[in-house]
C-alpha cells in the first residue's frame, strides 16, 4: 500500500476448488442489479455481497452501516498439489480513489499557494501547514476505514475456506 489502500495476499486451503466455489455461495448474496445499491434486506445473514464464478469470485462485505471504504475483494481460485490457492487482492473503489485524488490535489494546490504567498511576502505563517493537516487526514481516514473492513473481511475467509495465507 503507497498511496491508495488495498491487499494482496494467497490463502492456501486444503479443500477442492469446487468446495471452495460451494462454501462461497452459501456466504454471498448475490444482487439482482447494481453492486452498489442496498436493496436487499439489513439483517442479511450472509457475509458478502457479489458474485462467484468457478474461478473466482467478486465480493464485498455486507455491513449493515455506512463505510464508503469498504473494500472491494476480487478472488481468482487455482487448484495445487494438496488442494486450492487463492490469490486475493482487496482494494477501495474507483468512486472513492477519485473522490481522494482530488481531496490531495486541493490541498496540495492550497499548501503551494500558501508558499508561495509566504516567499513573496517574507514571513512565514504557520497556516501553511494547515492544508498538509487536511492531506493526512484523508489519507488516515481513508487507510482505517479500508483497514476495518478488510482485516473482518480476510478473518472470514480464512474460516470459510479453512486455510491460512501463504507466506
Amino acid at each position: 500500500m503507497w498511496l491508495f489502500p488495498y491487499e494482496k495476499f494467497t490463502i492456501v486451503s486444503d479443500l477442492k476448488p469446487d468446495e471452495i466455489v460451494r462454501r462461497l455461495q452459501s456466504a454471498i448474496y448475490i444482487p439482482n442489479g447494481n453492486l452498489y445499491k442496498k436493496e436487499y434486506s439489513v439483517y442479511s445473514t450472509k457475509y458478502f455481497v457479489g458474485y462467484v464464478y468457478e474461478d473466482g469470485f467478486e465480493v464485498k462485505p455486507d455491513i449493515n452501516y455506512r463505510n464508503s471504504f469498504l473494500p472491494e475483494i476480487n478472488g481468482i481460485i487455482k487448484i495445487c498439489n494438496s488442494g486450492s490457492r487463492i490469490n486475493i487482492k482487496m482494494k477501495i473503489t474507483t468512486a472513492i480513489i477519485v473522490f481522494l485524488c482530488l481531496w490531495q490535489a486541493f490541498a496540495l494546490f492550497a499548501v503551494i499557494a500558501l508558499t508561495v504567498k509566504n516567499i513573496s511576502s517574507g514571513k512565514f505563517d504557520p497556516m501553511t501547514f494547515a492544508p498538509c493537516c487536511l492531506m493526512l487526514f484523508g489519507y488516515l481516514l481513508a487507510l482505517f476505514g479500508f483497514k476495518y473492513e478488510s482485516r473482518s473481511s480476510k478473518n472470514i475467509l480464512l474460516n470459510l475456506f479453512e486455510g491460512q495465507i501463504e507466506d
